[in-house]
């Protein structure tokens, strides 16, 4: 499970911080279960991160929020991916959260050691455009399936997400 190289990245994360090695710790298959924070903003950005802000799964993609608007009414996208115009990736560090739907960035921002990008899988976004003509209202949905992610910094095992669903995140509004 994830947690079980909680010890190994602290150590990575020190090295890195003091002298620059290239220790990057790994995920593992399941790391989705901690992740506990969610939300989202813009059109459409969502955002999963666990307790300790060092792991941030971050999906966004232009245009899904505004073509809800133009309809006047909820709309369902499905994608497979990897999908032009689609961001899926994981990332791995500290404070990874700290840049995410926020125009101010604090503490010397996200220190991201290790970035996953998707290669495989599903996603599904519902976007609900609300009432508001500016988006303040506006929600969203996003159901990822059978995801696959490879590290772009590799020397890192493929990992799989089998399942992971954001529900009803408020999307729309923009950070500043």
């Amino acid at each position: 499970m994830y947690r079980s190289n909680r010890p190994l990245r602290f150590i990575c994360l020190a090295l890195i911080s003091i002298g620059g090695f290239g220790c990057a710790p790994a995920l593992e298959d399941g790391f989705e279960d901690d992740l506990t924070d969610i939300g989202g903003c813009g059109d459409i950005q969502f955002y999963a991160v666990d307790e300790a802000d060092e792991v941030m799964l971050s999906f966004s993609v232009d245009g899904l929020l505004k073509a809800a608007h133009d309809a006047e009414e909820e709309q369902t996208t499905d994608f497979e991916l990897p999908a032009e115009g689609v961001t899926l990736i994981v990332e791995v560090g500290e404070k990874v959260s700290d840049a995410t739907c926020d125009d101010v960035i604090e503490n010397d921002g996200p220190q991201v050691v290790r970035t996953y990008k998707a290669i495989s899988g599903t996603a599904r976004v519902v976007a609900r455009p609300g009432e508001d003509q500016d988006y303040t209202d506006a929600s969203g949905d996003l159901l990822l399936e059978n995801v696959e992610f490879e590290s772009t910094e590799g020397g890192a095992e493929n990992i799989t997400l089998d399942s992971l669903e954001i529900l009803d995140a408020r999307v729309g509004w923009f950070a500043g």
